[in-house]
């Protein structure tokens, strides 16, 4: 395991949480970047310049380290000091237990690694003994904790079914500006996007997306979508959104009705052309 321990929240740790951050974020669409200024990329940035305190409560953070000193990942954490809230008159207990009535809410875990992960948590675990519940604000799809805990049932895990609320604007842009996972070779797909609800009926027409190893250019072939006998597969611009994060598979949509394809080849070659290695994540509160 990795070495765990606290770091002060000062400007000088910023380069080492954004060189992980951005790491954790490489292979995953819909992040933020670490300066954009939104949400939570906002509050770490304003605590790093005030040690911490500006937040109530105050926010710490925890970096594990493997045996080279190497940072591996971080945790964003605060706690909440319910016992004593209740003791002044100020609230309740942050949880209702005689003696650990302390919530350690996670605002943010990072790791490169299952090392990095597995250490964090536990570090977490043992940190202080009055802590009764440890909040974990939201986690990727693919979160480690459901397979590696010993009792998964524990973690109280809720599924938000609302997601994240995509809708494609520019079909070229969001088809050139998406990073693909394609082998070296140079792929040619046509594609057909229908924009029924007509806001932005530039994305509605027949598409030649020619992906060569992580770049693609889009080009239209046609104004107009009436003669859709060139397509080798079709989508809607809904679907769209979801192909292009990787929120679902191109097979996912094909059996719902909602991806056509001439035969079983192309519908695998989408699937190729679309695929990511990790699903979409968002830590951002909108």
């Amino acid at each position: 395991s990795y070495a765990v321990g606290r770091a002060e929240m000062a400007s000088a740790l910023e380069p080492t949480l954004r060189a992980l951050y951005e790491e954790f974020t490489a292979s995953r669409a819909c992040c933020y970047a670490w300066d954009c200024g939104a949400s939570i990329r906002a509050v770490i940035q304003r605590e790093l310049t005030t040690g911490g305190m500006h937040s109530n409560p105050p926010m710490h953070c925890a970096l594990a380290r493997d045996s080279d000193g190497i940072a591996r990942g971080y945790c964003l954490f605060t706690v909440k000091w319910g016992l004593f809230e209740e003791m002044k008159g100020l609230g309740h207990r942050a949880v209702d237990h005689a003696t650990r009535s302390q919530q350690l809410h996670v605002r943010e875990l990072v790791y490169t690694d299952i090392e990095a992960y597995r250490s964090i948590w536990s570090w977490l675990a043992t940190v202080h003994d009055l802590v009764g519940e440890i909040y974990v604000e939201r986690v990727p799809a693919d979160d480690p904790a459901p397979r590696i805990f010993l009792e998964p049932r524990l973690l109280h895990a809720q599924l938000h079914p609302e997601g994240t609320w995509w809708r494609v604007v520019d079909a070229k842009g969001a088809l050139e500006a998406r990073t693909y996972e394609c082998a070296s070779s140079s792929t040619t797909l046509l594609l057909e996007i229908q924009d029924d609800n007509e806001l932005c009926p530039w994305n509605s027409g027949l598409w030649e997306l020619t992906v060569d190893g992580a770049t693609g250019v889009a080009k239209a072939t046609r104004a107009t979508p009436d003669d859709a006998a060139e397509a080798e597969a079709t989508i809607g611009i809904g679907e769209l959104a979801s192909l292009l994060t990787g929120a679902v598979t191109a097979t996912y949509l094909h059996g719902c009705g909602l991806l056509q394809a001439s035969d079983r080849a192309t519908l695998d070659k989408v699937g190729a052309i679309f695929a990511t290695r990790r699903p979409p994540f968002c830590m951002d509160r909108w």
